[in-house]
């Protein structure tokens, strides 16, 4: 079970003129797409946990590069690249937790944030 909330602000630079209340904004860009993922991974019995799902899920998150994804539901999230305007392909890890919970021994609850991430292509 998966439920994802996607987020982003836009970049716009804010300044104060004199004699003039507020400020004059410059929208600059969009930010990255931020997603927040929770979920909880259920063993097969009700004593049994999910080790090898856990152990998997846990490889995923520590991974220290972009990850490529295929979400139906975050391909819906357009942003533009050097090759044209797609959906959320590629994300990186921020941080995650897994929470342990009272009385479900068969049951580990998660959350982790990414922030979309466009890949670029160096020519040399």
């Amino acid at each position: 079970t998966v439920l994802m909330t996607v987020s982003m602000n836009k970049n716009i630079i804010k300044t104060a003129v004199q004699g003039r209340n507020g400020t004059v904004k410059e929208y600059s860009n969009d930010g990255d797409f931020e997603i927040d993922v929770r979920g909880v991974i259920v063993g097969d019995g009700q004593n049994v946990y999910p080790s090898l799902e856990v152990e998997e899920l846990v490889r995923m998150l520590t991974v220290t590069d972009t990850l490529s994804i295929n979400s139906d539901f975050l391909s819906r999230f357009s942003s533009v690249s050097p090759t044209g305007i797609e959906g959320i392909s590629d994300v990186v890890i921020e941080s995650f937790t897994l929470p342990q919970r009272e009385g479900f021994r068969n049951a580990q609850l998660f959350q982790f944030k990414m922030i979309s991430n466009t890949p670029i292509e160096l020519t040399i």
